[in-house]
């Protein structure tokens, strides 16, 4: 078991949110660079609007991933995991439309913070706006709506319109969705660019119209080729690194969209006289930059059941909570500060621990 500290922490730190029922359970812990380890905390009867969520499953996201590696802000010991799916154990006294025994997912840190209230948890919180229905007899490890929901929000700052020309940078698992998503609306060609051609193979697959390799293709010469000089219309980077953000206000026509989708830790080295010169329009479509998160939930999990974004082919890893030390060792291999990547094993593109 951890130290002591992580359960009292945690225990202290949920009673600040209001009363605590007594219910133990089980949880992650970060308890040091490359180490995980499992303790225990108790989880709040939920308020009067939110549901108490016994968790199937949480992703591991790029954030998670940093935390492992030691790539934080936060000092050990703490928790985290904020891509739940479970089933409502309680609801407060005026939820309405949920009740004991939905199959839900849901968007826990909303507004609580990631550390008071995470999901690599066998219980966790969340508010009732932010919970959404999803299939009862579904793969729950293929429900997972917070990630979607994301994609829903880079989507719409995207402002897609007819004939445009758009660009992909890096095609990991948000990457590879929003090819899924962006394939759906009415643009001219949809271009992938990644060093993975396992992942551009996927993207092809889920409807970009281009692929290209940089360690194969002369990006820019395919570019211009394509857009007769212009540039593109859209870009988004969603690599994380440095070099995809050169790389994407190069391949940026005037006055076009420039979304920094990746999920970027310190310091950035930028050629702004290219943003100024053309004049680009830059947006960081983050989910604290939606309008109303808690909507782009529910329009992920609609889209879903629709088919628009699938996971069949993107989740590869699962592990129990008591295996997590070994899914962390995929997923995170290394951190490589200059560009700011994480890299995995081969084969990896999505974990989802399972309780």
């Amino acid at each position: 078991m951890p130290n002591p500290s992580v359960k009292n922490f945690y225990i202290s730190s949920r009673k600040k949110r209001g009363e605590v029922n007594h219910m133990k359970c089980r949880a992650l812990f970060f308890t040091g660079r490359r180490k995980v380890e499992i303790g225990e905390l108790e989880c709040p009867k939920p308020g009067p609007n939110e549901v108490r969520i016994k968790t199937i499953a949480c992703g591991i996201c790029t954030g998670d991933r940093y935390a492992f590696l030691g790539i934080h802000e936060s000092k050990y010991l703490f928790s985290g995991g904020h891509e739940p799916v479970g089933e409502i154990e309680s609801v407060g006294s005026n939820v309405t439309h949920f009740k004991p025994g939905d199959r839900v997912t849901a968007v826990p840190y909303v507004p609580y913070p990631w550390s008071l209230n995470p999901s690599f948890s066998e219980y966790t919180i969340a508010s009732e706006r932010n919970v959404a229905k999803i299939p009862g007899n579904a793969d729950p490890c293929l429900w997972i709506g917070e990630p979607i929901a994301c994609i829903v929000n880079g989507v719409r700052y995207a402002d897609v319109q007819p004939y445009d020309n758009v660009i992909v940078i890096g095609t990991g698992f948000m990457g590879l969705l929003l090819i899924q998503g962006l394939s759906q609306t009415p643009l001219n060609t949809l271009i992938a660019i990644d060093l993975n051609d396992e992942r551009l193979r996927l993207a092809k697959e889920f409807g970009a119209n281009v692929c290209l390799n940089p360690n194969v293709h002369d990006v820019r010469k395919e570019i211009n080729s394509i857009t007769n000089g212009l540039g593109a219309d859209i870009v988004v980077e969603a690599a994380g690194s440095n070099s995809a953000l050169l790389l994407a206000a190069d391949l940026c026509r005037k006055q076009a969209r420039l979304l920094i989708f990746g999920n970027h830790k310190g310091k950035r080295i930028l050629n702004l006289g290219i943003w100024h010169h053309k004049g680009l329009k830059v947006f960081n479509p983050s989910p604290w930059a939606s309008p109303d998160f808690a909507k782009d939930l529910q329009t992920a999990v609609n889209l879903m059941k629709k088919g628009v974004y699938k996971l069949d082919k993107l989740i590869t890893h699962r592990g129990t909570l008591d295996e997590a030390q070994h899914i962390f060792e995929v997923a995170a291999v290394d951190y490589e500060p200059n560009e700011g990547l994480v890299s995995c094993k081969k084969g990896y593109i999505k974990g989802v621990i399972t309780f």
